[in-house]
């Protein structure tokens, strides 16, 4: 498996992003809603996984340069 297609948990996939484990279980409960943040998931065996290539594109959706006008991410 290629660090791309890693599976993270939960709680790693918080530390990363510097969050609560929490937060993630919110984001996922509203993922129908308009505000849910677009951190796609993926249920194994009633475990929940995040691909580290989807964690650092949400990251890089959100990264803003010095001097550029902050854009609102768009779902993906």
């Amino acid at each position: 498996m290629t660090e791309a297609t890693q599976l993270l948990t939960i709680r790693e996939t918080a530390a990363r992003l510097d969050l609560k484990p929490a937060t993630l279980d919110k984001w996922r409960a509203r993922r129908k809603d308009r505000r849910a943040v677009p951190l796609p998931f993926i249920r194994v065996g009633g475990k929940i996984r995040y691909r580290l290539s989807d964690i650092e594109r949400f990251l890089d959706l959100r990264t803003i340069t010095p001097g550029e006008k902050p854009r609102r991410p768009r779902a993906a």
